[in-house]
């Protein structure tokens, strides 16, 4: 399987394309074959060191925290999802720049829907930042209905979130700087 992924911290220079044994999924988890992964600046601080050196089998990291595709093996005791169904998946542990990647059920939805199937190339970017900028507006900001909400750097992938959270949320007027 291809994947990309680092030795050693650094810039974009560091990164290059490795050739790493498919994961097999343990009890609880879903292997995931990637069709789009998000790309946040989380994965810029790992590259970078400020999450620590790479600690990864054979010493390697492989960034990505969020992807979205579909449903490659299940691992035992999983149900509700099957192979081939479409999924977004939250990687807390990193490892979505590759073809395929094992993914924590907890962390994992499926695309399925009432109206047919979300599409892959958005679903991509859910897993991180949605649930981040709902807990940040939610349990941080203790946004409550009809509160006004100022949103800084909504430009960013948590920002742009939440903004389209916030008037969902009920605040009454949103800015974003």
């Amino acid at each position: 399987m291809r994947a990309v992924g680092f030795r050693v911290n650094g810039g974009v220079e560091v990164l290059e394309t490795l050739d790493l044994p498919d994961p097999v999924p343990t009890a609880g988890q879903v292997t995931v074959r990637v069709a789009f992964a998000g790309v946040n600046f989380a994965e810029i601080q790992h590259r970078r060191g400020e999450f620590g050196t790479p600690e990864g089998p054979g010493g390697v990291d492989v960034p990505g925290l969020e992807v979205a595709g579909t449903v490659a093996a299940l691992g035992a005791g999983v149900s509700g999802l099957e192979v081939g169904e479409p999924i977004a998946a939250y990687l807390p542990a990193f490892g979505g720049y590759s073809e395929v990647v094992a993914a924590d059920t907890r962390f994992v939805r499926s695309l399925r829907t009432g109206a047919g199937e979300a599409d892959l190339t958005e679903a991509a970017g859910l897993p991180c930042v949605f649930p981040t900028a709902f807990g940040v507006l939610k349990d941080a900001g203790r946004l409550r209905k009809g509160e006004d909400v100022l949103i800084h750097s909504a430009a960013g992938g948590v920002g742009s979130a939440a903004a389209q959270l916030a008037r969902g949320l009920g605040a009454a007027r949103g800015r974003a700087d």
